[in-house]
This record gives structure tokens, sequence and C-alpha cells, in this order.
């Protein structure tokens, strides 16, 4: 069976669009940026498996809350780039938490949102 990749293919997410999600300046993390944005495309397509397609094969449009999903995934993944660390010192700063409220829930992005549009869980 093809791996369906409607999402990655199709959905037209910018580096641009992203940076200025997470509130990037500057150029220097353009290549990371585009990576995550890669990533959380391709973890969209593995939960949705939804080719987004008519019942004759005519693409349809893939919604805006897929977008919004991948925008947030580039961002917890970008916000999330050290693992399994639930605190940090620093000297003068006081403790930085990387994530705890994420990680008590499970450790993974909330899916509700683009749950309605998920075909076929099973496979």
């Amino acid at each position: 069976m093809a791996r369906i990749t409607a999402v990655q293919t199709r959905l037209n997410v910018t580096t641009e669009e992203a940076k200025a999600y997470l509130r990037v300046d500057g150029d220097d993390e353009d290549a990371l940026i585009e990576e995550l944005v890669k990533a959380a495309k391709a973890s969209a397509d593995a939960f949705l498996n939804n080719p987004f397609q008519d019942a004759s094969g005519a693409p349809e449009l893939i919604p805006d809350d897929v977008k919004l999903w991948v925008l947030r995934r580039v961002a917890y993944l970008y916000e999330q780039r050290v693992e399994n660390v639930r605190a940090d010192v620093l000297t003068g700063v006081g403790t930085t938490d990387y994530g705890r409220a994420i990680s008590d829930r499970g450790g993974s992005l909330d899916y509700a949102l683009i749950r309605p549009y998920r075909l076929n869980p099973g496979l």
C-alpha cells in the first residue's frame, strides 16, 4: 500500500510563515526550520492517513486546521530541542522548565485539532 503524502506534497507552509509563527528574526536557523516543517508535515500525514481527494480522485483543499497543527508542531519541535530534560538551573536566572506542561500530559502535541480529518485510523 502506498504511503499517503497529501500534506507533505500539497500543503504549502513557507519558511517565512513558520518563522513568523515562531517569532524568529534573521536567517540563521532557516535550514533547521525547513527541516522541522518537513517533519511536522510527515507527522500529519502519518496520523491523518487522508489523501484529501474526492471520490473521483481530484484533490480537495487541505483544511486550515491542518496547517495550524503543522505550525504548532513546528513550534513544539523548535522549542523542545533538548529531550528528556525536565528543568535546568541557570546561574543568575533561576530554573528553566523545558516543556513540563506538555510532558506532564503525555509528552506529545495534542492531535485533537486534526482528529476530525483522520481516515482509517487502524492503518
